[in-house]
């Protein structure tokens, strides 16, 4: 997954530094997908020229018990959202979309074509 870990990374590294100005805290990132083989991606319903499929697209969430109390799942989609789009600038080769297929299923949805 050369690309995308980079892509993760760098992403999660945006996201860390617009969570909070001290460097010592880290807040967590989880990958919800990364590459699926035709039959699970068919298996989950998903579109049938998936990039998951090349390891080209990762699907991204907060963990959400690194925040303090108040702190809403909307925000923290929001600076996963923010981040990922960050990290992506101006390519054309990016793509960043907010997947809200259900409450305990949403992340963000990251691609990249080669």
């Amino acid at each position: 997954m050369g690309v995308m870990n980079t892509i993760a990374e760098g992403i999660r590294a945006i996201y860390n530094a617009n969570m909070d100005d001290d460097e010592s805290k880290e807040f967590g990132l989880r990958l919800t997908s990364g590459y699926r083989c035709p039959e699970k991606n068919e298996g989950i319903g998903r579109q049938t020229n998936s990039r998951h499929m090349w390891g080209h697209a990762i699907d991204l969430a907060p963990v959400m018990s690194d925040f303090h109390d108040g702190f809403s799942k909307d925000e923290a989609f929001k600076l996963v959202f923010d981040a990922a789009n960050e990290y992506a600038g101006e390519s054309l080769k990016y793509k960043v979309i907010d997947e809200d297929y259900s409450e305990n299923n949403r992340h963000i949805h990251v691609q990249f074509t080669p």
